[in-house]
């Protein structure tokens, strides 16, 4: 009879894993979908200056838009250049004109890999530093 209410209990507990994981893998579909829509409420006129700033903690990124021109000042650090690349895709820039690394430290310019490798840049603009090999500096100065 105990191995019986055991077994019972074994499989009531694997019920209530099972409908926990389901759940949380539904929450974190419908976090997905709800951050794709995030940028819907933002709209960019054309006929004005447009000035973003990405939200990358601790580091820098603006984007700037004016008269057909689209200028990306730092990138964040090297896990924001993904986060900035959601934006401009979701927004329909299609390229951008000017890349500018203000300095080399990697919470400015870190995210640089992630834009240059994945979307068209015009041209990047980048401070001369031959004491810095760290390795965002090379691979953003190797572009």
């Amino acid at each position: 009879m105990k191995q019986k209410n055991n077994n019972k209990s074994k499989i009531v507990l694997g019920i209530i894993l099972l409908i926990i994981v389901v759940a949380c893998a539904i929450y974190v579909e419908i976090l997905n979908k709800n951050t794709d829509n995030i940028y819907s409420q933002i709209n960019i006129d054309n006929s004005k200056l447009n000035i973003f700033f990405f939200n990358v903690g601790q580091a820098d990124s603006t984007l700037v838009m004016c008269e057909g021109k689209t200028i990306l000042i730092d990138a964040g650090n090297t896990s924001d250049g993904k986060e900035i690349l959601k934006f401009l895709n979701a927004k329909g820039i299609q390229q951008i004109d000017y890349l500018i690394g203000t300095h080399i430290h990697e919470d400015h310019i870190g995210g640089m890999t992630d834009i240059i490798n994945d979307f068209p840049v015009k041209k990047v603009f980048m401070p001369y530093n031959e004491k810095d090999n760290s390795e965002f500096y090379n691979k953003v100065c190797s572009f």
